[in-house]
């Protein structure tokens, strides 16, 4: 990687960290509280809100995110325990969820027998630990956003905001380690 793209890379790491960290601040000030979270209305009869879906132009705007997919989105649920019990009804994010869930637990599987079976040195070890803690904060991250999107605005923009600056230095600290890999060979 040349040392320019290196820099701008870092550089918009601090920023998003910088920015993340200001919003965590302002949000424990109070200056940017969060709205009423009690929904009036409520889901269709006979169903809750957890395991119902909405069309594309019922969603509010955050959650309109994709005008080709016309129907089977979650609605704005508000609730956390809603959230994680819409994660087993077939929506728009059902394998969003369920692939990044797997993956987690598949990377975290393979970590364990790796470490524990197949390495020889400490240092390699340590290399490829990094790399299973990486791809696993990574996994878990964007499974724990893809569920608690539909939570509410406030709720989608901290997620979303938390995994780019969980996956940006680990995208960056694998190209070092993968640089670091090879050069043993």
């Amino acid at each position: 990687m040349h040392v320019h793209a290196q820099y701008i890379l870092t550089n918009n790491i601090i920023k998003c960290i910088i920015h993340f960290i200001l919003t965590l601040l302002q949000r424990k000030k109070g200056s940017q509280s969060l709205p009423d979270l009690r929904k009036a209305d409520g889901p269709p009869k006979g169903m809750k809100r957890s395991d119902s879906t909405v069309k594309l132009h019922a969603l509010p705007e955050f959650l309109a995110d994709n005008e080709f997919l016309l129907d089977g989105h979650r609605p704005e649920l508000n609730s956390v325990s809603e959230c994680v019990k819409s994660a087993f009804f077939m929506h728009t994010e059902t394998w969003n969820i369920w692939t990044h869930a797997f993956g987690c637990m598949a990377v975290l599987l393979i970590a364990i027998h790796y470490l524990v079976m197949e390495s020889e040195h400490w240092h390699q070890s340590l290399a490829f630990a990094v790399f299973f803690a990486g791809a696993f904060i990574c996994m878990g991250c964007s499974t724990i956003y893809h569920t608690l999107i539909c939570h509410s605005e406030p709720y989608a923009r901290f997620w979303a905001k938390s995994v780019l600056c969980i996956i940006i230095p680990v995208i960056k600290f694998y190209v070092l380690e993968w640089t670091t890999v090879g050069s043993w060979c």
